[in-house]
Protein backbone atom coordinates (compact mmCIF):
# COMPACT_ATOMS: atom_id res chain seq x y z
CA UNK A 1 0.00 0.00 0.00
CA UNK A 2 1.51 3.35 -0.96
CA UNK A 3 1.45 6.18 1.47
CA UNK A 4 1.50 9.92 0.63
CA UNK A 5 2.97 12.37 3.12
CA UNK A 6 1.57 15.86 2.91
CA UNK A 7 3.67 18.62 4.52
CA UNK A 8 1.72 21.73 5.50
CA UNK A 9 3.37 25.15 6.08
CA UNK A 10 2.13 26.96 9.16
CA UNK A 11 2.00 30.75 9.09
CA UNK A 12 2.19 32.31 12.54
CA UNK A 13 0.08 35.37 13.14
CA UNK A 14 1.07 37.55 16.07
CA UNK A 15 -1.66 37.63 18.63
CA UNK A 16 -1.98 37.84 22.43
CA UNK A 17 0.50 35.28 23.80
CA UNK A 18 2.81 35.59 20.82
CA UNK A 19 6.34 34.53 21.72
CA UNK A 20 5.22 31.73 24.07
CA UNK A 21 6.08 28.08 23.19
CA UNK A 22 3.77 26.77 20.47
CA UNK A 23 1.28 24.06 21.38
CA UNK A 24 2.08 20.57 19.95
CA UNK A 25 0.24 19.73 16.71
CA UNK A 26 -2.84 17.48 17.03
CA UNK A 27 -2.25 13.76 16.60
CA UNK A 28 -3.25 12.45 13.17
CA UNK A 29 -6.59 10.64 13.02
CA UNK A 30 -6.45 6.83 12.85
CA UNK A 31 -8.63 4.82 10.43
CA UNK A 32 -9.73 1.25 11.11
CA UNK A 33 -9.07 -0.37 7.74
CA UNK A 34 -11.31 -3.41 8.39
CA UNK A 35 -13.97 -1.79 10.53
CA UNK A 36 -17.31 -3.51 9.92
CA UNK A 37 -20.13 -1.32 8.66
CA UNK A 38 -22.93 -0.45 11.12
CA UNK A 39 -25.38 -3.24 11.76
CA UNK A 40 -23.03 -6.19 11.14
CA UNK A 41 -21.57 -8.28 13.96
CA UNK A 42 -17.99 -7.45 14.89
CA UNK A 43 -16.88 -10.97 14.01
CA UNK A 44 -18.14 -10.61 10.47
CA UNK A 45 -15.80 -8.31 8.47
CA UNK A 46 -17.36 -7.05 5.24
CA UNK A 47 -14.61 -8.79 3.25
CA UNK A 48 -15.85 -12.23 4.37
CA UNK A 49 -19.58 -12.82 4.86
CA UNK A 50 -18.80 -16.49 5.49
CA UNK A 51 -17.04 -15.86 8.80
CA UNK A 52 -18.66 -17.90 11.52
CA UNK A 53 -19.57 -21.46 12.39
CA UNK A 54 -22.13 -23.36 10.32
CA UNK A 55 -23.80 -26.75 10.70
CA UNK A 56 -25.69 -29.17 8.46
CA UNK A 57 -28.90 -30.96 9.46
CA UNK A 58 -26.93 -34.17 10.09
CA UNK A 59 -24.59 -32.45 12.57
CA UNK A 60 -21.52 -31.79 10.40
CA UNK A 61 -20.03 -28.37 11.13
CA UNK A 62 -17.64 -25.95 9.43
CA UNK A 63 -15.93 -22.76 10.55
CA UNK A 64 -14.63 -19.87 8.42
CA UNK A 65 -12.25 -17.37 10.06
CA UNK A 66 -11.57 -13.75 9.14
CA UNK A 67 -7.93 -14.65 8.47
CA UNK A 68 -8.88 -17.02 5.64
CA UNK A 69 -8.81 -20.29 7.52
CA UNK A 70 -11.46 -23.02 7.35
CA UNK A 71 -12.04 -26.03 9.60
CA UNK A 72 -14.49 -28.85 9.14
CA UNK A 73 -15.88 -31.36 11.64
CA UNK A 74 -17.42 -34.25 9.68
CA UNK A 75 -19.79 -36.59 11.47
CA UNK A 76 -17.90 -39.60 12.79
CA UNK A 77 -14.66 -38.64 11.00
CA UNK A 78 -11.45 -36.69 11.79
CA UNK A 79 -11.47 -32.91 11.54
CA UNK A 80 -10.25 -31.14 8.40
CA UNK A 81 -8.39 -27.86 8.05
CA UNK A 82 -7.43 -25.59 5.17
CA UNK A 83 -7.76 -22.14 3.67
CA UNK A 84 -10.32 -20.27 1.60
CA UNK A 85 -10.57 -17.23 -0.64
CA UNK A 86 -13.57 -15.29 -1.94
CA UNK A 87 -14.15 -14.39 -5.58
CA UNK A 88 -17.34 -12.45 -6.24
CA UNK A 89 -20.14 -14.80 -5.13
CA UNK A 90 -17.88 -17.86 -5.05
CA UNK A 91 -15.61 -19.36 -2.42
CA UNK A 92 -12.44 -21.32 -3.24
CA UNK A 93 -11.57 -23.88 -0.55
CA UNK A 94 -8.28 -25.76 -0.27
CA UNK A 95 -8.38 -28.66 2.22
CA UNK A 96 -5.04 -30.12 1.18
CA UNK A 97 -4.65 -33.85 0.74
CA UNK A 98 -8.07 -34.59 2.30
CA UNK A 99 -9.86 -33.40 -0.85
CA UNK A 100 -8.23 -33.83 -4.28
CA UNK A 101 -8.27 -30.33 -5.76
CA UNK A 102 -9.59 -26.87 -5.01
CA UNK A 103 -13.33 -26.86 -4.31
CA UNK A 104 -15.17 -23.97 -5.99
CA UNK A 105 -18.66 -23.25 -4.68
CA UNK A 106 -21.25 -20.54 -5.08
CA UNK A 107 -22.52 -19.15 -1.80
CA UNK A 108 -25.65 -17.29 -0.80
CA UNK A 109 -26.18 -16.10 2.75
CA UNK A 110 -29.56 -15.03 4.11
CA UNK A 111 -29.31 -14.09 7.77
CA UNK A 112 -28.25 -17.20 9.67
CA UNK A 113 -28.74 -19.49 6.65
CA UNK A 114 -25.95 -20.30 4.19
CA UNK A 115 -26.48 -22.14 0.92
CA UNK A 116 -23.43 -23.57 -0.82
CA UNK A 117 -23.59 -25.00 -4.34
CA UNK A 118 -20.47 -26.88 -5.45
CA UNK A 119 -19.56 -25.92 -9.02
CA UNK A 120 -16.20 -27.59 -9.56
CA UNK A 121 -13.62 -29.79 -7.86
CA UNK A 122 -10.15 -29.28 -9.27
CA UNK A 123 -10.49 -29.06 -13.04
CA UNK A 124 -13.76 -31.00 -13.12
CA UNK A 125 -16.96 -28.99 -13.48
CA UNK A 126 -20.15 -30.43 -11.99
CA UNK A 127 -23.10 -30.96 -14.32
CA UNK A 128 -25.47 -27.98 -14.02
CA UNK A 129 -28.41 -30.11 -12.86
CA UNK A 130 -26.28 -32.30 -10.56
CA UNK A 131 -24.35 -29.73 -8.55
CA UNK A 132 -24.21 -30.74 -4.87
CA UNK A 133 -26.13 -28.28 -2.74
CA UNK A 134 -25.80 -28.00 1.03
CA UNK A 135 -27.78 -25.76 3.36
CA UNK A 136 -26.06 -24.66 6.55
CA UNK A 137 -27.35 -22.91 9.69
CA UNK A 138 -25.20 -20.64 11.84
CA UNK A 139 -24.38 -22.07 15.27
CA UNK A 140 -22.58 -20.54 18.27
CA UNK A 141 -19.35 -22.52 18.12
CA UNK A 142 -17.48 -25.38 16.53
CA UNK A 143 -17.84 -28.55 18.58
CA UNK A 144 -17.29 -32.17 17.82
CA UNK A 145 -16.67 -34.56 16.37
CA UNK A 146 -20.24 -35.70 16.73
CA UNK A 147 -21.58 -39.23 16.36
CA UNK A 148 -23.80 -39.99 13.40
CA UNK A 149 -27.51 -39.44 14.11
CA UNK A 150 -29.63 -42.51 14.77
CA UNK A 151 -30.94 -44.05 11.52
CA UNK A 152 -34.71 -44.29 11.05
CA UNK A 153 -36.57 -47.54 11.45
CA UNK A 154 -38.65 -48.87 8.56
CA UNK A 155 -41.84 -47.78 10.31
CA UNK A 156 -40.44 -44.27 10.82
CA UNK A 157 -39.31 -43.96 7.19
CA UNK A 158 -42.66 -44.78 5.56
CA UNK A 159 -44.53 -41.59 4.65
CA UNK A 160 -44.28 -38.42 2.65
CA UNK A 161 -41.26 -36.26 3.48
CA UNK A 162 -41.05 -32.64 2.36
CA UNK A 163 -37.74 -30.76 2.26
CA UNK A 164 -37.52 -27.87 4.71
CA UNK A 165 -37.47 -24.63 2.72
CA UNK A 166 -37.64 -26.45 -0.60
CA UNK A 167 -40.16 -28.26 -2.79
CA UNK A 168 -38.28 -31.54 -3.11
CA UNK A 169 -40.14 -34.50 -1.62
CA UNK A 170 -39.75 -38.23 -1.00
CA UNK A 171 -42.55 -40.77 -0.80
CA UNK A 172 -41.46 -43.95 0.98
CA UNK A 173 -44.00 -46.78 0.61
CA UNK A 174 -44.48 -49.74 2.95
CA UNK A 175 -43.87 -52.20 0.09
CA UNK A 176 -40.22 -51.11 -0.11
CA UNK A 177 -40.57 -48.71 -3.06
CA UNK A 178 -40.08 -44.95 -3.18
CA UNK A 179 -40.51 -41.89 -5.38
CA UNK A 180 -38.32 -38.78 -5.34
CA UNK A 181 -39.83 -35.61 -6.78
CA UNK A 182 -37.58 -32.65 -7.63
CA UNK A 183 -39.18 -29.52 -9.15
CA UNK A 184 -37.11 -27.30 -11.42
CA UNK A 185 -38.17 -24.03 -13.03
CA UNK A 186 -39.79 -25.51 -16.13
CA UNK A 187 -40.23 -29.19 -15.34
CA UNK A 188 -40.54 -31.75 -12.55
CA UNK A 189 -38.15 -34.68 -12.24
CA UNK A 190 -39.53 -37.89 -10.72
CA UNK A 191 -37.37 -40.90 -9.88
CA UNK A 192 -38.72 -44.23 -8.63
CA UNK A 193 -37.10 -47.31 -7.20
CA UNK A 194 -36.75 -49.62 -4.22
CA UNK A 195 -35.43 -48.85 -0.74
CA UNK A 196 -33.98 -50.89 2.09
CA UNK A 197 -32.27 -50.20 5.40
CA UNK A 198 -28.83 -51.68 6.02
CA UNK A 199 -26.60 -52.26 9.03
CA UNK A 200 -24.07 -49.65 7.84
CA UNK A 201 -24.26 -46.80 10.40
CA UNK A 202 -22.57 -44.33 8.03
CA UNK A 203 -25.06 -44.83 5.18
CA UNK A 204 -28.00 -46.93 6.39
CA UNK A 205 -30.34 -46.27 3.45
CA UNK A 206 -29.86 -48.03 0.11
CA UNK A 207 -31.81 -46.88 -2.97
CA UNK A 208 -31.86 -48.98 -6.14
CA UNK A 209 -33.09 -48.19 -9.64
CA UNK A 210 -33.87 -51.43 -11.52
CA UNK A 211 -34.12 -49.83 -14.97
CA UNK A 212 -30.48 -48.68 -14.85
CA UNK A 213 -29.25 -51.26 -12.32
CA UNK A 214 -27.74 -48.45 -10.25
CA UNK A 215 -27.59 -48.62 -6.46
CA UNK A 216 -26.73 -45.69 -4.20
CA UNK A 217 -26.13 -45.47 -0.48
CA UNK A 218 -27.56 -42.53 1.41
CA UNK A 219 -26.81 -41.10 4.83
CA UNK A 220 -30.06 -41.04 6.78
CA UNK A 221 -30.71 -39.99 10.35
CA UNK A 222 -33.44 -38.67 12.61
CA UNK A 223 -32.53 -35.22 13.94
CA UNK A 224 -34.99 -33.26 16.10
CA UNK A 225 -37.97 -35.07 14.64
CA UNK A 226 -36.82 -34.53 11.06
CA UNK A 227 -35.20 -36.82 8.52
CA UNK A 228 -31.73 -35.75 7.32
CA UNK A 229 -30.68 -37.26 3.98
CA UNK A 230 -27.32 -36.84 2.26
CA UNK A 231 -25.33 -38.47 -0.52
CA UNK A 232 -21.56 -38.69 -0.26
CA UNK A 233 -19.48 -37.66 -3.24
CA UNK A 234 -17.05 -40.30 -4.52
CA UNK A 235 -14.13 -37.88 -4.12
CA UNK A 236 -14.60 -37.22 -0.39
CA UNK A 237 -17.06 -37.66 2.45
CA UNK A 238 -17.49 -33.93 2.92
CA UNK A 239 -20.61 -31.91 3.62
CA UNK A 240 -19.76 -29.38 0.92
CA UNK A 241 -19.92 -32.19 -1.64
CA UNK A 242 -22.89 -33.91 -0.07
CA UNK A 243 -26.39 -32.88 -1.01
CA UNK A 244 -27.80 -32.71 2.51
CA UNK A 245 -31.35 -31.69 3.28
CA UNK A 246 -33.69 -31.92 6.23
CA UNK A 247 -37.17 -33.32 5.56
CA UNK A 248 -40.36 -33.05 7.58
CA UNK A 249 -43.03 -35.74 7.48
CA UNK A 250 -46.21 -34.24 6.04
CA UNK A 251 -48.45 -37.31 5.81
CA UNK A 252 -48.90 -40.57 3.99
CA UNK A 253 -47.07 -41.23 0.72
CA UNK A 254 -48.84 -40.11 -2.48
CA UNK A 255 -50.37 -43.13 -4.23
CA UNK A 256 -50.02 -41.65 -7.74
CA UNK A 257 -46.22 -41.84 -7.42
CA UNK A 258 -46.10 -45.43 -6.18
CA UNK A 259 -43.99 -47.52 -8.60
CA UNK A 260 -46.03 -50.72 -8.08
CA UNK A 261 -49.79 -50.50 -7.64
CA UNK A 262 -52.50 -53.15 -7.29
CA UNK A 263 -54.97 -53.22 -10.17
CA UNK A 264 -52.92 -50.80 -12.30
CA UNK A 265 -50.12 -51.65 -14.73
CA UNK A 266 -47.50 -48.97 -14.16
CA UNK A 267 -44.71 -48.05 -16.56
CA UNK A 268 -42.28 -49.13 -13.80
CA UNK A 269 -43.84 -52.61 -13.67
CA UNK A 270 -44.13 -52.92 -17.46
CA UNK A 271 -40.48 -52.11 -18.03
CA UNK A 272 -39.40 -54.59 -15.37
CA UNK A 273 -41.34 -57.33 -17.15
CA UNK A 274 -39.54 -56.61 -20.44
CA UNK A 275 -36.24 -56.34 -18.57
CA UNK A 276 -36.69 -59.62 -16.65
CA UNK A 277 -38.12 -61.84 -19.42
CA UNK A 278 -38.23 -60.09 -22.83
CA UNK A 279 -39.81 -63.01 -24.69
CA UNK A 280 -42.62 -63.54 -22.19
CA UNK A 281 -43.34 -59.80 -22.05
CA UNK A 282 -43.41 -59.54 -25.86
CA UNK A 283 -45.88 -62.42 -26.11
CA UNK A 284 -48.04 -60.80 -23.44
CA UNK A 285 -48.14 -57.21 -24.73
CA UNK A 286 -46.77 -56.64 -28.26
CA UNK A 287 -49.43 -55.90 -30.89
CA UNK A 288 -52.14 -55.56 -28.25
CA UNK A 289 -53.98 -52.58 -26.86
CA UNK A 290 -52.66 -52.05 -23.34
CA UNK A 291 -53.58 -49.62 -20.58
CA UNK A 292 -50.59 -48.30 -18.68
CA UNK A 293 -50.13 -45.59 -16.03
CA UNK A 294 -47.21 -43.59 -14.75
CA UNK A 295 -45.58 -40.26 -13.99
CA UNK A 296 -44.64 -38.09 -17.00
CA UNK A 297 -40.88 -37.47 -17.22
CA UNK A 298 -40.69 -35.64 -20.55
CA UNK A 299 -42.52 -34.86 -23.77
CA UNK A 300 -42.22 -33.28 -27.19
CA UNK A 301 -44.97 -31.96 -29.39
CA UNK A 302 -44.87 -31.27 -33.10
CA UNK A 303 -47.21 -30.42 -35.92
CA UNK A 304 -46.88 -29.77 -39.62
CA UNK A 305 -48.90 -27.37 -41.76
CA UNK A 306 -50.73 -28.77 -44.74
CA UNK A 307 -52.30 -26.76 -47.53
CA UNK A 308 -56.01 -26.47 -47.14
CA UNK A 309 -58.21 -26.48 -44.06
CA UNK A 310 -56.94 -26.46 -40.53
CA UNK A 311 -58.17 -30.01 -39.93
CA UNK A 312 -55.47 -31.32 -42.24
CA UNK A 313 -52.82 -29.59 -40.12
CA UNK A 314 -54.39 -31.03 -36.99
CA UNK A 315 -54.22 -34.54 -38.38
CA UNK A 316 -50.44 -34.16 -38.81
CA UNK A 317 -49.90 -33.18 -35.19
CA UNK A 318 -48.63 -35.49 -32.46
CA UNK A 319 -47.15 -35.52 -28.96
CA UNK A 320 -44.66 -38.02 -27.60
CA UNK A 321 -44.33 -38.49 -23.85
CA UNK A 322 -42.06 -40.65 -21.72
CA UNK A 323 -43.05 -42.22 -18.41
CA UNK A 324 -40.80 -42.88 -15.43
CA UNK A 325 -39.52 -46.43 -15.11
CA UNK A 326 -37.17 -45.68 -12.22
CA UNK A 327 -34.15 -43.51 -12.85
CA UNK A 328 -34.58 -43.35 -16.61
CA UNK A 329 -37.64 -42.92 -18.87
CA UNK A 330 -38.00 -46.02 -20.96
CA UNK A 331 -41.68 -46.18 -21.75
CA UNK A 332 -42.48 -43.91 -24.70
CA UNK A 333 -46.02 -43.15 -25.88
CA UNK A 334 -47.08 -41.37 -29.08
CA UNK A 335 -50.39 -39.48 -29.13
CA UNK A 336 -51.61 -38.51 -32.62
CA UNK A 337 -53.54 -35.25 -32.63
CA UNK A 338 -52.62 -34.17 -29.09
CA UNK A 339 -50.90 -30.78 -28.88
CA UNK A 340 -49.32 -29.11 -25.87
CA UNK A 341 -47.21 -26.00 -25.44
CA UNK A 342 -43.47 -25.98 -24.90
CA UNK A 343 -41.77 -26.50 -21.54
CA UNK A 344 -44.73 -28.29 -20.01
CA UNK A 345 -47.20 -25.44 -20.37
CA UNK A 346 -50.61 -26.06 -21.89
CA UNK A 347 -52.08 -23.99 -24.69
CA UNK A 348 -49.14 -22.77 -26.68
CA UNK A 349 -49.70 -22.10 -30.39
CA UNK A 350 -52.59 -23.98 -31.94
CA UNK A 351 -52.48 -24.10 -35.78
CA UNK A 352 -56.29 -24.39 -35.83
CA UNK A 353 -56.86 -21.42 -33.51
CA UNK A 354 -53.94 -19.02 -33.90
CA UNK A 355 -55.76 -16.22 -32.04
CA UNK A 356 -56.61 -18.34 -28.99
CA UNK A 357 -54.76 -17.10 -25.87
CA UNK A 358 -52.32 -19.56 -24.26
CA UNK A 359 -53.88 -21.71 -21.59
CA UNK A 360 -52.59 -22.00 -18.06
CA UNK A 361 -49.85 -24.42 -17.08
CA UNK A 362 -52.31 -26.74 -15.32
CA UNK A 363 -54.24 -27.17 -18.57
CA UNK A 364 -51.53 -29.43 -19.97
CA UNK A 365 -52.75 -33.01 -19.35
CA UNK A 366 -49.26 -34.47 -19.83
CA UNK A 367 -47.11 -31.91 -17.98
CA UNK A 368 -43.97 -33.32 -16.38
CA UNK A 369 -44.59 -34.71 -12.93
CA UNK A 370 -48.23 -35.55 -13.63
CA UNK A 371 -49.68 -39.01 -13.14
CA UNK A 372 -51.51 -40.16 -16.28
CA UNK A 373 -53.37 -43.22 -17.51
CA UNK A 374 -53.26 -44.00 -21.19
CA UNK A 375 -54.20 -46.72 -23.63
CA UNK A 376 -52.26 -47.57 -26.75
CA UNK A 377 -50.89 -50.27 -29.02
CA UNK A 378 -47.72 -51.80 -27.63
CA UNK A 379 -44.87 -52.05 -30.14
CA UNK A 380 -42.45 -53.74 -27.76
CA UNK A 381 -38.86 -52.68 -27.16
CA UNK A 382 -37.57 -50.45 -29.95
CA UNK A 383 -34.48 -48.34 -30.55
CA UNK A 384 -35.01 -44.55 -30.56
CA UNK A 385 -35.14 -42.70 -33.86
CA UNK A 386 -31.68 -41.16 -33.89
CA UNK A 387 -32.52 -39.06 -36.95
CA UNK A 388 -35.55 -37.40 -35.36
CA UNK A 389 -35.24 -33.60 -35.06
CA UNK A 390 -36.54 -33.82 -31.47
CA UNK A 391 -35.66 -36.84 -29.35
CA UNK A 392 -36.41 -37.12 -25.65
CA UNK A 393 -35.48 -39.65 -23.03
CA UNK A 394 -31.96 -40.44 -24.21
CA UNK A 395 -30.69 -43.20 -26.45
CA UNK A 396 -31.63 -46.29 -24.41
CA UNK A 397 -34.09 -48.81 -25.93
CA UNK A 398 -37.67 -48.16 -24.85
CA UNK A 399 -40.99 -49.93 -24.57
CA UNK A 400 -42.90 -47.98 -27.19
CA UNK A 401 -46.63 -47.38 -27.62
CA UNK A 402 -48.42 -45.98 -30.68
CA UNK A 403 -51.90 -44.50 -31.23
CA UNK A 404 -52.25 -43.53 -27.56
CA UNK A 405 -55.21 -41.83 -25.92
CA UNK A 406 -55.70 -40.61 -22.39
CA UNK A 407 -58.21 -42.51 -20.25
CA UNK A 408 -60.18 -41.52 -17.16
CA UNK A 409 -58.32 -40.90 -13.91
CA UNK A 410 -59.92 -44.00 -12.39
CA UNK A 411 -60.35 -47.31 -14.18
CA UNK A 412 -63.91 -48.37 -14.88
CA UNK A 413 -65.30 -50.92 -12.44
Amino acid sequence: MSRVLVVASLIAVCAPGCGQPAAPPPAPATVALEAPPPGLPKDLPPASPLVGTWALPDGEAMEFTAAGGVRGIPVGAPALAGTYKLRDDEVLIDLGAAVPGILRAEFKRTGDELKLTAKALGDKEFDFLKRPQSKWTRVPELSGPKPAPAPPTAAELVGRWQAVGDREAYDFFADGTFARRTPFEFFVETHQGAWELTADPAAPLRLSYPDTNRVETVRAGRVDGRLALGRDHKAASLGLLREVQAFTRTGDPVADRQPVRAGVLTAYQLHREFQTDPKAAAAKYVGKEVEVAGVVRGFSSSFSFASGAGKEAKSNRQTTITLSTGEDQRVECVFPGLSVGKLGFGGGFDPDEPDKPAAKKDDNPVATGRFVRLRGRCLGVTEPDRDAPIRIGGDAPKVRFADCVLVADEPKR
